[in-house]
């Protein structure tokens, strides 16, 4: 079981994910034979939160991970051969590994005890595949008086080469939830919440810890997905009245509405070519995966089940 003493950000920078106690080994992760290609997704289609696979022109539906408590928030390796995600499987909500093509034993990498109230979520890979961004509730409330709407949800990471705790965001109040690497991991991308103002979108940079806004005060902005050749940074927004998904493109500061839609997008998640994006579509109450080219026009509809489909994250194996 790992360690889960509290350390703040501080303390990461000039550790730089350097042992600060116990086993240097870390955790055992476990693999796929082979990177895994398609869209993971959470489905509600059995009447519980399961993880399924499906290939971006709809076919291939595989569950991969379905027991009897809910699994959610699936995030691919770099290598493309494990999945990160969230799960109750062992009581408390708490955050799994797993072989890719849902093979083998999966991995408790948090260990808290079933009745804990400390709950995580959204893991996502740093590029190197030894450390993982979280959201996490362990920590004390926000600095000041900066209140959200969410909880006391902040961000957190866990190296896994090492026996070493989670470690705190500390360098903004507030309550952060949905959170991305950049391509090159020198750069975290999340959106925050204070003091009942619009979530917005912020940039941390891993080597000088500046935090700098992505978005403007107004509209909510959140679920943000660099692109992996570094060009895009996909996010949900309302800034146009209804949720879609949008793209900045990073050298040049321009936004555009992506999708486009009547309906409410989000959760965009990014295709290993870059050309395409898989999205969360709520079709009047039931959500489904979708898939839009990145110069935009009409999206297909990969999923069509009266069960919720949501979620989706794209693997990194080649298409």
């Amino acid at each position: 079981m790992r360690t889960l003493t509290v350390l703040s950000l501080s303390l990461l920078l000039f550790l730089t994910l350097t042992a600060c106690a116990g086993n240097s080994d870390g955790v055992t992760i476990p693999r796929a034979d082979e990177p895994v290609s398609g869209i993971a997704f959470v489905t509600e289609r059995n009447g519980n939160r399961d993880i399924y696979l499906i290939q971006p022109d709809g076919t291939g539906l595989t569950p991969l991970f379905v027991s009897p408590a809910p699994d959610s928030d699936p995030a691919f390796s770099p290598d493309g051969q494990t999945i990160a995600f969230r799960s109750r499987r062992e009581g408390s909500s708490e955050i799994f590994l797993a072989a890719a093509d849902g093979s083998g034993a999966w991995v408790n990498v948090i260990g808290d005890p079933a009745e804990s109230a400390d709950d995580e979520f959204f893991p996502v890979w740093h590029p190197d595949g030894n450390l993982l961004a979280l959201v996490t509730d362990r920590f004390l409330p926000p600095i000041g008086n900066c209140r959200g709407s969410l909880g006391v949800h902040h961000l957190g990471f866990l190296p896994l080469d090492q026996e070493v705790s989670i470690q705190h965001f500390d360098d903004l109040p507030g309550e952060q939830n949905s959170l991305a690497w950049s391509a090159d991991g020198e750069r975290l991308a999340f959106s925050s919440i204070c003091a009942g103002d619009a979530t917005q979108l912020y940039a941390w940079e891993r080597t000088t810890r500046a935090v700098t806004p992505l978005s403007e005060p107004g509209y909510n902005a959140f679920d943000p997905a660099f692109s992996p050749d570094g060009k895009w940074l996909a996010f949900a927004s309302d800034r146009e009245g209804v949720v879609n998904v949008y793209l900045l493109a990073l050298a040049t500061g321009e936004v555009r509405n992506l999708t486009q839609s009547e309906f409410t997008d989000s959760h965009p998640t990014w295709s290993p070519d870059s050309q395409w994006v898989a999205f969360n579509r709520n079709l009047g109450g039931n959500d489904e995966i979708f898939v839009i080219a990145v110069t935009g026009g009409a999206a297909k509809n990969l999923t069509n089940d009266p069960g919720a489909d949501l979620f989706p994250a794209w693997g990194t194996g080649k298409e």
